[in-house]
């Protein structure tokens, strides 16, 4: 959506650019947070569960870099998928109500869900070890799927492709030590949230900005990202994200529509 929207924003420069994903990102996180909130809310309320509900991150990532494409190159708008995903919401909510959501989740065989969930699993962990949202362990290259990246920017081609200086970034090994190997270590020997901690680890340690691997670099970006962090509570209104479906499903989006609709279902 971040790519989608503001390509065709009426600035085209870079720095525009890269503000107004930032901008269109704080909409999703207000989003996000608010609908985990009221879903919460709501199985406290009508069902008496102590159970936290949030949107799944693995359809999110699918819509983001299959289905809407990395800066919006994909076949279907993102306004468009952003209707599937709504219909595909009515659509779930009527199956739990006729009982037969229940059915369809006894009819598929063990092995399918088993295989379903180390499928998205790997293939988050493929999003977390690139570069576009991850630590930037891997990148693709011409001659092979997958390269070991990790080069600092200053080494790193248009491509996102290392020439030389492979796995020097001190991100990356901020992500591996820090969030990968600290968050294991707590789960080994079972203490409670931890994979918060090593959430909270990582960010603490990316708060400094002089830092190498700070997360607040003296950039316009930068700037701004630590102009909003400094406000520590504050409510994003939800400006370009909300209620941006597109309902024209005929001729030529038909199509569109229906693949969007059937792989999200």
């Amino acid at each position: 959506i971040n790519d989608a929207y503001c390509t065709n924003s009426s600035n085209p420069a870079y720095s525009s650019y890269i503000m107004c994903t930032q901008e269109i990102n704080r909409d999703l996180v207000t989003g996000t947070a608010a609908i985990a909130a009221l879903t919460s809310f709501c199985m406290g309320l009508f069902a008496n569960m102590p159970i936290a509900l949030a949107p799944g991150m693995g359809l999110n990532a699918y819509f983001t870099y299959q289905v809407v494409g990395f800066h919006g190159e994909g076949l279907v708008s993102y306004r468009l998928a952003l209707t599937a995903v709504f219909v595909e919401g009515l659509i779930f909510v009527a199956l739990s109500i006729l009982g037969l959501r229940q059915w369809l989740a006894r009819a598929i065989p063990s092995s399918l869900k088993i295989a379903s969930g180390a499928g998205i699993g790997l293939y988050l962990a493929l999003i977390g070890l690139t570069y576009s949202a991850g630590i930037g362990v891997i990148t693709g290259s011409s001659t092979d799927p997958l390269e070991l990246a990790g080069c600092v920017p200053s080494l790193r081609g248009a491509d996102g492709t290392c020439s030389s200086g492979r796995m020097r970034n001190p991100t990356m090994w901020l992500g591996i030590f820090c969030g990968g190997i600290f968050t294991a270590f707590l789960m080994m020997y079972r203490v409670k949230g931890a994979i918060i901690a090593g959430i909270l680890l990582v960010s603490i340690i990316s708060w400094p900005r002089d830092s190498s691997v700070t997360a607040f670099p003296h950039t316009p970006l930068g700037d701004s990202s630590f102009d909003f962090f400094k406000k520590v509570v504050t409510f994003h209104p939800i400006e370009h994200v909300l209620g941006a479906q597109d309902w024209n499903i005929t001729g030529s989006n038909a199509g569109q529509f229906a693949v969007a609709l059937i792989t999200f279902l």
